[in-house]
């Protein structure tokens, strides 16, 4: 294919995103049809179901059932409902998600048909140039929610399993440190519950995988890191969409931080109070935090010696600057809106 310029690349995108919409909203259309069509035999189904059993229990001539005959028919019934929720489970993860879970081959070629069998990505939205493969694309198309398995294994290769078992463990530890400390739990108590936790962690790490899972899981630690290195050469970044949805937004980074901060001297909803400036480091953000927090403190200060807070509401107000963790704005698109 000849290369196209930015306008003609962006207009190239829209027309495939307008594609993979459609595709996507056709697919939705089956789905509902689908649903609508279980739902209507699962109401015939349980009216058959409940005159059955009103019948058995009233004890109608010929209509009566054994104990055995029920139990059959429960135990069926089971079974084609899990044989079902599988098949729907899997179709979903297959074919709409683009899995390529199939643990017994890695073979990329075989990646590729699955992907190209899909016919479209529902989980990104692209909105820049890129030169992104095939493969990479179809790692983003599994959407934000996606963590590549055994990662952890992989680390191990380089490091010691006991370090990275430990320092995975750190965080747990701390919050267990934390939850003992706010119940008053025994500190004997509190001890071998940490311990027996601390072996089922690290025993949880030491069952070994596969060949076919420490493959996989090498093939796609390398797909990250080069996407992560394509993003910064090509000063790319990615977002989470906004509405807790299972997409990411691929954009220009300078574009991207230009409508942020237009949004934001724009909006009422934000008031900036201090910038953290990274040439001189975080000194002076800190103490002008500092300052905020001390002229915070005093005025609740004169108020309680007015008799106009009382101790309680005092001490709930009363700030502790080195407890004070600023918010952060994150841009997230919202695509639910056409604009």
């Amino acid at each position: 294919m000849p290369t196209l310029n930015h306008d003609d690349q962006r207009l190239f995108d829209k027309h495939e995103k307008a594609i993979q919409g459609r595709k996507l909203d056709l697919m939705t259309v089956k789905i509902a049809e689908a649903e609508t069509k279980f739902y209507h035999a699962l109401k015939k189904f349980d009216h058959e179901l409940a005159t059955m059993w009103e019948n058995h229990r009233d004890l109608v001539k010929n209509q009566g059932m054994t104990t055995t005959l029920t139990n059959l028919i429960e135990n069926r019934l089971k079974n084609i409902t899990d044989r079902w929720r599988d098949i729907y489970n899997y179709r979903i993860n297959n074919y709409i998600r683009n899995s390529y879970d199939n643990l017994d081959s890695i073979n990329t070629k075989e990646i590729d048909q699955k992907s190209n069998n899909s016919g479209f990505s529902s989980f990104l939205i692209i909105d820049a140039i890129h030169q992104f493969s095939e493969k990479q694309l179809q790692l983003l198309n599994r959407g934000p929610t996606y963590v590549p398995p055994c990662q952890t294994s992989i680390l191990s290769l380089c490091h010691s399993m006991d370090d990275i078992v430990e320092r995975k463990y750190a965080p747990l530890k701390h919050q267990l440190n934390s939850l003992f400390s706010k119940h008053h739990i025994n500190v004997a108590l509190s001890l071998e519950i940490q311990q027996k936790i601390s072996d089922q962690f690290a025993d949880s790490f030491s069952i070994p995988i596969s060949s076919n899972l420490q493959q996989r899981a090498l093939y796609e630690d390398c797909l990250i890191l080069s996407i992560r290195y394509y993003l910064k050469k090509n000063n790319l970044i990615l977002r989470r969409t906004a509405g807790n949805m299972n997409t990411i937004y691929l954009g220009n980074h300078q574009e991207f931080e230009t409508k942020a901060y237009d949004y934001l001297s724009k909006s009422d909803a934000y008031k900036v109070l201090l910038k953290k400036d990274k040439g001189n480091g975080d000194q002076k953000w800190q103490t002008e935090l500092n300052q905020m927090v001390e002229s915070m403190n005093l005025l609740l200060e004169s108020l309680k010696n007015h008799e106009s807070l009382n101790v309680d509401l005092y001490n709930g107000l009363l700030v502790d600057a080195s407890k004070v963790k600023l918010p952060c704005l994150y841009f997230l698109p919202d695509v639910s809106k056409v604009t």
